[in-house]
């Protein structure tokens, strides 16, 4: 399973690693898209039973210490998604085949409870595998 691909790709390009399923719930998004345009062959989580696997994410997060003021949290999201936009930072993520997108803190704590939801559902059956 492929949660991200830019640490994978170049592994997949060379044909030393196979990817079997992206772990996001439909096709075209910036994850399945360098996949796609490399003509690699893969599944989606929904395809292969596991829908409640699709849209998990490998985020980098900025987090910040609990009691920052709210100004202080807007100024750094506000950089942060300036620069996912700057035309110099993109020609780099394009020619280095990553991919980067903007979610909000509100977002990024939504997705973080439902992995973790997630992840404890699954524990005791893949404990075994991780420890």
């Amino acid at each position: 399973m492929i949660s991200t691909e830019t640490a994978s790709l170049g592994y997949v390009l060379s044909g030393e690693l196979r990817p079997l399923v992206a772990l996001v719930d439909k096709r075209g998004t910036a994850m399945t898209s360098v996949f796609e345009k490399n003509k690699i062959q893969f599944a989606i989580a929904p395809e292969v039973g596991g829908a409640e696997l699709g849209g998990q994410y490998n985020a980098r997060t900025v987090i910040v210490p609990p009691g920052t003021p709210p100004e202080i949290q807007a100024y750094w999201a506000g950089i942060i998604e300036k620069t996912l936009k700057d035309p110099e930072f993109l020609a780099f993520r394009d020619k280095a085949s990553l991919t980067t997108e903007f979610v909000s803190k509100d977002d990024t704590s939504k997705i973080i409870d439902g992995m973790q939801k997630l992840y404890v559902k699954y524990h005791d059956a893949l404990k075994d595998f991780i420890h």
